[in-house]
């Protein structure tokens, strides 16, 4: 069964201060490429209060804490981690280490004829329902579903949207280990919201 990576609901409030100089230096969140070899360190800066998720997004970067970054690190999955520096409300953050996960697998695996979705020229957007060719999807524990746009190909077949899938193997592991931030829910259920409504479990039942 593959799963659908979704935010938990609670809000990290985390902004990525220095991101304008990534940018400048070709980095590219989210699209299965590797971090440039001459980036510096990515800076965060979390102004909620508290013990922040082990896992939320900034900037839409995969952030991960180190409880879950060495759960990841158990699984043959491509990923780059980068550690970062981390300040909460403006001052040095003393907690666990945070990092950004720059997952590296793209899997095409969109059912372009039993999904609904508006098509346009320069991609698929507006997914009402999801459907995933699983059978494509055989061996591979994280990723996200391609055809991923690129700057050079806007093909009409690429996902505009970001979904990112674990295998059960992987949501069952991090269910169990107490992660938090994370809430994975099926294909099926992908746009419904809040997302702990329809929330996948490993018994395979949902949450009241």
């Amino acid at each position: 069964m593959v799963l659908i990576w979704r935010d938990s609901g609670k809000y990290i409030d985390a902004v990525v201060t220095n991101f304008q100089t990534l940018d400048g230096l070709g980095f590219e969140p989210n699209r299965c490429v590797p971090i440039p070899s001459n980036l510096p360190q990515i800076s965060l800066n979390i102004e909620t209060g508290g013990m922040p998720n082990d896992f939320f997004y900034s900037f839409n970067m995969f952030i991960v804490s180190e409880t879950l970054k060495q759960l990841l690190s158990g699984f043959p999955i491509k990923v780059e981690f980068r550690e970062l520096y981390v300040t909460q409300k403006g001052k040095p953050y003393h907690g666990h280490k945070f990092f950004y996960a720059n997952v590296l697998e793209e899997v095409c695996c969109f059912d372009y004829e039993n999904s609904k979705y508006e098509a346009t020229e320069k991609g698929i957007k507006g997914i009402e329902r999801l459907v995933l060719d699983e059978s494509k999807c055989q061996g591979y524990h994280f990723f996200r579903v391609g055809p991923i746009p690129r700057k050079t190909n806007r093909s009409p077949k690429s996902l505009r949207g970001v979904i990112w899938c674990v295998s059960e193997e992987l949501a069952t592991k991090i269910h169990d280990s107490g992660i938090t931030g994370v809430t994975f829910v099926r294909p099926e259920d992908a746009r419904k919201h809040p997302a702990e409504n329809v929330a996948w479990k490993p018994d395979g039942q949902k949450s009241s």
